[in-house]
């Protein structure tokens, strides 16, 4: 997928780009030995958060729901988009635990 990553844009853009490009060929991937990489692209990244299709990703992205791309690949035209697992994992989190809203326990009573 490619991605412009000149200077004068700020990176919101580029992101954005990246969302946008070449998502209606691409179906989500699951990897074939079933371990996770470290990095991954868009499609490997679409089946890892259980999206339907990577433009459901993209749309995701876009919205904020959905991490960024933390780097990319390549060079020129051949240039894709990279997500850091890490970076995934954190994203996911944070957002759980917005969303759990648990009560608080005294830790001493459960002992």
């Amino acid at each position: 997928m490619a991605i412009d990553t000149s200077a004068d844009k700020p990176a919101s853009v580029d992101s954005k780009r990246a969302v946008n490009a070449r998502y209606n060929v691409l179906s989500p991937r699951h990897p074939e030995n079933g371990a996770w990489p470290a990095e991954m692209r868009v499609d490997m990244l679409a089946a890892y958060l259980d999206f339907r299709s990577v433009r459901e990703l993209a749309l995701a992205v876009s919205r904020g729901d959905a991490p960024s791309p933390t780097s990319s690949r390549g060079t020129g035209r051949s240039r894709e988009a990279i997500w850091a697992k890490v970076i995934v994992d954190e994203h996911v989190a944070g957002s759980r635990a917005l969303r759990q809203n648990l009560p608080a326990h005294d830790l001493a009573a459960l002992v």
